[in-house]
């Protein structure tokens, strides 16, 4: 996940490798974000063609349902319920060109056909973002 430029230089990719390492994972083989944008790019056309998401200032911007709930299942909290209605429209493509993180990570693991993730409770807010994107 290579999508913050600032944070992504070969060193902390090789740290993240080394760590992978130590802890007795073994991988096939490991994917840059920035690597896929011809996947990310099908991806978001596809959603301003469906009318999910639009151009507004240069970026790309989804479009969030004004109406229902977003349930996200964790399997410490049980289900977290959004109102669509309290979420805003949220940029997946900048003014620059590049995606962000919570557009592209969610394409990558539909692709991957990744069914469950681990993350940290920081992030449960981004969840019924990328719930809504898939």
């Amino acid at each position: 996940e290579d999508t913050d430029q600032e944070r992504s230089t070969e060193e902390s990719i090789e740290q993240i490798l080394e760590a992978m390492r130590w802890l007795g994972l073994d991988w096939d083989e490991y994917y840059r974000q920035t690597a896929r944008r011809s996947v990310h790019q099908q991806l978001a056309q596809e959603l301003v063609d469906r009318g999910c998401a639009y151009m507004h200032a240069g970026a790309w911007w989804f479009r969030v349902p004004k109406e229902g709930e977003t349930i996200v299942h964790d399997e410490l909290l049980g289900d977290v319920s959004f109102q669509n209605a309290q979420l805003k429209d949220f940029v997946i493509r900048r003014s620059d060109g590049s995606f962000v993180y919570n557009f592209v990570v969610v394409a990558d693991d539909a692709d991957m056909r990744i069914t469950h993730v681990i993350r940290g409770d920081d992030h449960l807010n981004n969840t019924p973002k990328q719930i809504l994107i898939l």
